[in-house]
């Protein structure tokens, strides 16, 4: 692969990853994920003058990426509300291959080989392994941080 290709690949994860800071740091997610979506769609509208229109057999794509995305960051925003970042951050970008697999195959009647299969199946391992409940720790009660304060399960 191009190294101006792996270059802008590594700006989008870590721009990805920067807003999903933001929206996690801000004292109400919900708002917060509004406004980094506008922010992002009024730099986006920005480019609009120099490309090509897309064409009419893309728009139903399109209101559906949209409804699709709406309801994304109502969910990154709940997580975000009651979940630490280092949890509902792998689980929410962890589960699209998941996701994508699943609903591809009745809709889209795309078929996935035992190699893919295998891929898809080592993500999701990982996900459960990462959203799996650590076992308590000697000397503190289950479900407590250091402080005191209360964990609350996502």
């Amino acid at each position: 692969m191009p190294g101006h290709v792996v270059a802008v690949v590594l700006l989008a994860a870590l721009l990805h990853a920067s807003w999903n800071a933001l929206v996690k740091a801000g004292k109400e997610p919900f708002l917060t994920s509004v406004l980094v979506a506008s922010g992002a769609a009024a730099f986006s509208a920005l480019a609009l003058p120099f490309l090509p229109p897309p064409s009419a057999a893309s728009w139903p794509y399109l209101a559906a990426s949209t409804c699709i995305h709406f309801f994304y960051f109502g969910l990154l925003a709940a997580a975000y509300r009651h979940c630490d970042m280092s949890h509902a951050y792998p689980l929410m970008r962890g589960s699209a291959p998941l996701l994508v697999a699943v609903l591809s195959v009745p809709l889209l009647g795309e078929q996935l080989n035992p190699q893919q299969y295998g891929a898809v199946a080592c993500i999701s391992a990982g996900i459960s392994a990462s959203g799996s409940p650590r076992p308590p720790t000697r000397g503190r009660a289950p479900g407590r941080r250091v402080g005191g304060e209360r964990c609350t399960p996502c």
